[in-house]
């Protein structure tokens, strides 16, 4: 009779974990139709070999969907961000592009931001970056 009980109660409580699972998955599919999201992300991968320093062109990738698992945090979403760059390292056919991968463009190579400030040798020059806004790191040319 104990027995029965147990298990009975056991069983509800499986039954109830399964229910708010599925509706809990249900609300999560409801949210991604209405928002427009789906479980499908789109990365930049190269097209052919790409050797060290050469300048990224549309011929040379293209973008691909794969699951959002293997997305990885400097992985390029969007092939804009990648044209006109150059090549940090080689990259070989089918590899998926990282920000890591690619430098500056060219204009940017050629423009120093820091060769524009007017400052007397050995003066204290301050530079607070856009992702370290808490860190000042200061700069002494001398």
């Amino acid at each position: 009779m104990k027995l029965k009980r147990i298990l009975l109660l056991v069983g509800l409580c499986l039954v109830w974990c399964l229910v708010s699972c599925l509706r809990g998955l249900r609300e999560a599919e409801l949210w991604r139709e209405q928002t427009g999201l789906s479980n499908i992300k789109q990365v930049v991968v190269c097209n052919r070999d790409v050797p060290e320093g050469q300048i990224i062109s549309t011929s040379d990738i293209y973008e691909r969907e794969i699951e959002p698992y293997l997305v990885k945090p400097d992985n390029l979403l969007c092939k804009k961000y990648a044209i006109g760059k150059q090549a940090k390292y080689g990259l070989s056919a089918g590899q998926i592009v990282c920000s890591s991968d690619i430098g500056m463009n060219q204009e940017d190579l050629e423009k120093d931001e820091l060769a524009d400030l007017k400052q007397k040798r050995g003066e204290k020059i301050v530079v607070i970056c856009p992702h370290q806004l808490k860190k000042e790191t200061p700069i002494i040319r001398k």
